[in-house]
């Protein structure tokens, strides 16, 4: 995974997609490091992330990394509802 984004005119769509393309490829990534590969302060990166979250099953983990909920730990949810 690089860096920086290739582009930097990307938009904040864009960047959303580039960041769930790898969560979703099994990459966990703290706030910091999202900011870094997005361009965004972290309290922006933050908030994206958390935007996210709204719609797709990725959660900040006890170490600070965002990732994708495993499907024993969706199942768990869907029980609790």
């Amino acid at each position: 995974m690089s860096t920086q984004l290739d582009n930097p005119e990307l938009t904040a769509q864009e960047r959303a997609a580039k960041i769930v393309w790898w969560l979703a490829h099994g990459e966990a990534m703290t706030t910091r490091h999202v900011a870094e590969l997005t361009g965004l302060a972290r309290s922006s990166a933050w908030e994206m992330m958390s935007r996210i979250a709204r719609v797709i099953p990725i959660y900040c983990n006890k170490d600070g990394e965002w990732e994708v909920c495993a499907m024993e730990e969706l199942a768990g949810i869907a029980k609790i509802e």
